[in-house]
């Protein structure tokens, strides 16, 4: 549970630099890869359709919803065009996690990808989340 909401934080926080969405029926998929002690895991990918409007991507888990044992701070952030690159650590639980995002974002389409690594590890989980308007909400 920890991990979703640290891996929707970093999502979160690379989308609220992002254009705005349209709103309307939007189809997400997100898939999950684990590389832990040289074996890869993949996920099936998952995929749903949800009706979203501006209004709540306002509402959208943020850094402050995490656990109060984690902190994490910005390493970097960059905007080329419709793509935003950022890394974040974050620590808690004795544990430091390293994520790494590129977001795509168009007012119909986003894409966004994030590695996470712990620190001192050689594991590493890549997540990828590609969402496309697919019409209107009825």
């Amino acid at each position: 549970m920890k991990l979703i909401l640290l891996l929707a934080s970093v999502f979160c926080l690379t989308m609220v630099k992002a254009e705005p969405m349209r709103d309307g029926l939007w189809e997400i998929s997100t898939s999950v890869e684990m590389k832990i002690n040289g074996r890869t895991n993949k996920m099936p990918p998952q995929v749903r359709r949800q009706c979203l409007r501006k209004e709540e991507f306002k509402n959208l888990p943020k850094a402050k919803d995490l656990p109060a044992n984690f902190v994490c701070k910005t390493i970097k952030e960059e905007r080329k065009g419709e793509k935003i690159f950022t890394v974040q650590e974050c620590s808690g639980g004795g544990i430091t996690h390293i994520y790494s995002s590129v977001g795509t974002y168009r007012e119909d389409y986003m894409e966004i990808v994030t590695e996470m690594k712990i620190k001192g590890s050689k594991d590493v989980s890549r997540s990828t989340m590609i969402a496309k308007r697919v019409g209107d909400c009825k």
